[in-house]
């Protein structure tokens, strides 16, 4: 396996310990599912970047990578089913933006 810990990925936000990939489920499956937009800051640093949407994925796909990265980089999270990709593909099936930071965060919650 790669490992991208030593990687410099300054472009994009670290995963590590990341409150929108380890807490609430929904909000990485929707960051997946439709994309998302930047500002993000973390550390101090200004990401202005966008994540494009993987909606056409299969659903057991999108759980697979999901789980892998809530389980990595020192995160440790509950498994996503890929029953709840489709759920959550139904529900927000007519979303056409990509969300952005304060969307997710009201999420969380």
């Amino acid at each position: 396996l790669l490992n991208f810990q030593y990687l410099n990925l300054k472009s994009y936000p670290p995963l590590k310990n990341s409150h929108l990939i380890s807490g609430n489920f929904q909000v990485p499956l929707k960051i997946i599912l439709h994309g998302m937009k930047g500002p993000i800051i973390r550390e101090s640093i200004n990401y202005n970047n966008m994540m494009p949407r993987f909606k056409s994925l299969p659903p057991q796909d999108i759980a697979h990578v999901l789980n892998y990265i809530r389980n990595a980089f020192g995160n440790k999270s509950e498994i996503i089913h890929p029953v709840e990709v489709i759920k959550t593909h139904v529900k927000t099936i007519k979303r056409n933006l990509p969300y952005t930071e304060s969307e997710l965060l009201t999420m969380e919650k």
